[in-house]
């Protein structure tokens, strides 16, 4: 009985010094191809928070507290981004720019197509729309500066179907340097309410573009866009 009891406990030895052994081995030999996995897979760029003085000020302020008045113009300037077609940064046919005219009946030769502009103003965060607010639509040429279009907002703040010259849609299609598309210059006024400049707005051909406005009480700063 005791010898039988000897070689149970050595057959116990046995296998915890082959255990010992094996994992000592299995963790050697699959050391390198840990590392040499770590080296090919490349590190994850952390991504960099955007700094708490690059926000917007009034983007700090929820709805339920009032924002202070120095900022609704700011404010005004984002939300008044023109929603338009928008012009193509990395495409060919926009890498030059739009050239000076010198009266407006050169300019009308050179853009025989038509395009149309839709305005929309409305006030305190689109709560309501603006009623009267004076709409021209202008383009400066070296003879002096040309109205295309001047109409006052309806009801529902809207002046609509403003047709402009524009350039053909056809050079879309054949790249060489010229931009498929007309900008002109949007000014918004009203008694109540501080004036906007929209500048290169663009108008393409056969395409309505739209052009929404959020105005700022009278008293503020003009806010232009670019």
């Amino acid at each position: 009985m005791d010898q039988l009891e000897d070689t149970i406990e050595q057959y116990k030895q046995e296998l915890m010094r082959y255990a010992k052994e094996n994992g000592r081995n299995y963790a050697a030999e699959n050391e390198p191809q840990a590392k040499k996995k770590e080296e090919r897979e490349p590190k994850q760029p952390q991504v960099e928070e955007k700094a708490e003085e690059d926000i917007p000020v009034w983007k700090k302020y929820k709805k339920n507290r009032p924002m202070p008045v120095e900022y609704e113009g700011e404010k005004a300037a984002e939300e008044s981004k023109a929603v338009l077609p928008g012009k193509p940064e990395n495409d060919e046919l926009t890498q030059g720019s739009e050239r000076e005219y010198g009266s407006f009946e050169e300019f009308e030769r050179e853009n025989p197509a038509r395009g149309m502009l839709r305005i929309q103003a409305f006030a305190a965060q689109q709560a309501f729309p603006v009623v009267n607010a004076k709409i021209e639509v202008e383009k400066e040429f070296e003879d002096g500066t040309h109205t295309f279009s001047e109409a006052y907002t309806d009801i529902n703040g809207v002046v609509e179907n403003i047709t402009l010259p524009t350039k053909d849609k056809s050079l879309s299609q054949a790249p060489g340097g010229v931009i498929p598309y007309t900008t002109y210059t949007v000014k918004v006024s009203h008694p109540h309410f501080a004036p906007i400049v929209f500048c290169e707005v663009p108008i393409f051909d056969g395409i309505e573009s739209l052009q929404p406005v959020a105005m700022v009480q009278a008293g503020k700063k003009d806010v232009t866009n670019e």
